[in-house]
């Protein structure tokens, strides 16, 4: 039986417990899926010279987290940094489905949208 229940329950995914969002940090999933948006942008090839500025009057983004994306940027180790994000999001079909998620007042039911795939 405990073999059986190993190999049904191989991955575990921690959603959170709200302790972020009280500290009034930009972690909710709207605020990733969000960043996600703005660093698809910043490495995307069909939109040469965009840059943070221009990105963000097209796309809305919270403005904690776009202060955090500017310094970023702007940190000499940006070039990684970016490389490493577009490893993480491109081609990442999780977000591709969240990206994607019929959205009602700035919520997506993560929980449920998660359910259907896991």
């Amino acid at each position: 039986m405990q073999k059986a229940i190993e190999n049904v329950h191989s991955k575990v995914v921690i959603i959170g417990n709200g302790f972020d969002i009280e500290c009034s940090l930009p972690t909710s999933y709207k605020a990733f899926l969000d960043f996600t948006k703005v660093v698809n942008r910043l490495l995307a090839t069909t939109y040469p010279g965009q840059t943070l500025d221009s990105i963000s009057k097209t796309i809305i983004i919270d403005p904690r987290m776009l202060e955090m994306l500017r310094n970023d940027i702007n940190a000499p180790n940006a070039d990684d940094e970016l490389m490493e994000w577009k490893q993480l999001i491109e081609d990442n079909w999780w977000i591709e489905r969240f990206l994607t998620a019929e959205e009602r007042d700035g919520w997506i039911d993560f929980e449920t949208q998660m359910s259907r795939y896991v």
